[in-house]
């Protein structure tokens, strides 16, 4: 990328000023768009209104089935005189809004010749169904959508400098900020610890790539540096931790969720131990668990345990059931699908028009209802969208493959979207995954386009030279 990174006060806050008008506007058109679906609440949100940790005198245990800090964030704003399913979706939204003129004003200084380019991607970013979807739900993931936003911003600007040499980010730099924003993350779901891999990785891999450091140095900083912001992690959890051995007689760095999540997944296909899809939510593995004295699948350390030691026995049965397994959540984190705002009603159910339109599939190609009033639309948000979300997930390896076709003449800046979404999955295709997962992550995509774009354009520069 371009390495002109400064600019003149006035001229900083202006371009941010610009990505952040360029991504409100983006937002607030999507909002319309899709006005109808946005009320819609996942009923798994009810649950983080519940203590994160409490003593359950049937087991005599303490009970830990969620990280603190997004119960934290819902209390309180439930101090606050508001609306609660107005106020944090309004306060998750701005802040993700935030992440994406953050994210783009670094891409306007890095690129001042691509300024408007930046802002077209500040209103995609801010158009996207899928990131607007994730900032409106009352999940965790609405926050840690947007934090991870902001390591990714951190990660492009810690490699430019890495490249180009002049002024690289110290080791120091790089280890705590991305310890401190894994930490942040990790405090409000468990999963993020592992993305603080990402900017050592990426300073890693694209100075080698650049000739800037050889592949054994490369491979050390990368390994070096991720260890040690995984454990500037650990030692940003231990507070929580120390402060629960101490009330609850247990030592926890995150959640007692780890052993259910690891048995439960090898269900997501075909499995010789009848291991029910976990698609199909959690009442076949909570009743399994009642069955085997477990009441609590997902909260408590002894059922973890149970769990953990049932998953060890059943791979070491049938090694290559895990392999089946990852082999099959390789393939499903490649495929896109609608935001769940726009495929569930009420509960878990998928609207009654979707039902609809799958019946006139059956007789009628899809284009030829495309033209239709009743189903044009839902042909769209259902077709459309999931086509669209794959597109821009095969956007990551093609974006991968165009540097790896012209690596003399291009930068390899062009690795960071599939890096970031390497990362960002990694940990749900070693454990569990489902579709919803993925849709805070398809916003890569359109990073990966603008990425393409630059590379365009120094191609034409480099042609008229």
């Amino acid at each position: 990328m371009p390495t002109s990174r400064t600019a003149p006060g006035n001229r900083s806050r202006a371009i941010f000023l610009a990505m952040l008008v360029a991504a409100i506007a983006g937002r607030l058109a999507i909002l319309l768009l899709l006005r109808t679906h946005w009320g819609w609440q996942s009923p798994y949100h009810v649950v983080y209104f519940q203590r994160p940790v409490w003593f359950e005198p049937s087991v005599n245990e303490y009970l830990m089935w969620q990280m603190p800090g997004y119960w934290a964030f819902l209390r309180l704003l439930q101090v606050q005189p508001w609306n609660l399913y107005v106020a944090a979706p309004v306060i998750q939204t701005a802040f993700q809004i935030l992440a994406i003129a953050w994210l783009t004003y670094r891409l306007a200084v890095l690129a001042p010749q691509r300024l408007r380019a930046a802002a077209v991607l500040a209103a995609v970013l801010g158009i996207d169904p899928w990131l607007c979807d994730t900032a409106i739900s009352m999940l965790p993931a609405s926050l840690t959508a947007s934090i991870f936003i902001i390591l990714v911003e951190r990660t492009i600007e810690f490699c430019d400098r890495a490249i180009e040499g002049t002024n690289p980010p110290s080791p120091v730099l790089v280890v705590s900020t991305a310890g401190v924003l894994g930490a942040l993350g990790t405090y409000l779901r468990a999963d993020f610890a592992t993305y603080a891999a990402l900017p050592a990785a990426g300073i890693a891999l694209l100075t080698w790539l650049s000739g800037g450091r050889p592949w054994r140095s490369a491979v050390t900083y990368g390994l070096a540096g991720a260890f040690v912001s995984g454990l500037l992690v650990v030692a940003l959890l231990l507070p929580r931790a120390a402060y629960l051995r101490v009330h609850t007689g247990s030592f926890t760095l995150t959640t007692n969720a780890g052993g259910g999540g690891l048995w439960f997944g090898l269900g997501e296909v075909a499995n010789p131990w009848n291991i029910p899809n976990p698609e199909s939510g959690d009442e076949p593995i909570e009743e399994f668990a009642r069955a085997h004295g477990h009441p609590f699948a997902y909260a408590s350390k002894q059922s973890s345990a149970f769990f953990a030691s049932l998953f060890l026995a059943d791979i070491r049965e049938h090694p290559t059931a895990l392999l089946k397994v990852i082999v099959a959540r390789l393939h499903r984190v490649m495929l896109g699908w609608p935001p769940s705002a726009v495929s569930f009603a009420h509960d878990y159910e998928m609207a009654p028009e979707i039902g609809r339109l799958g019946e006139q599939l059956r007789h009628e190609p899809w284009y030829r209802l495309l033209w239709t009033r009743e189903y044009g639309p839902w042909v769209v948000k259902q077709l459309g969208l999931r086509y669209l979300g794959t597109a821009l997930l095969w956007l990551l390896p093609l974006t991968a493959l165009w540097y790896a076709a012209r690596r003399t003449t291009e930068t390899p800046a062009l690795l960071i979207p599939a890096l970031a979404y390497a990362v960002g999955t990694g940990v749900f295709v070693l454990v569990h995954w489902s579709s919803r997962y993925g849709q805070q992550f398809y916003w890569l995509g359109w990073l990966g386009l603008y990425l393409l774009g630059e590379a365009a354009r120094r191609a034409a520069v480099r042609q008229i030279q």
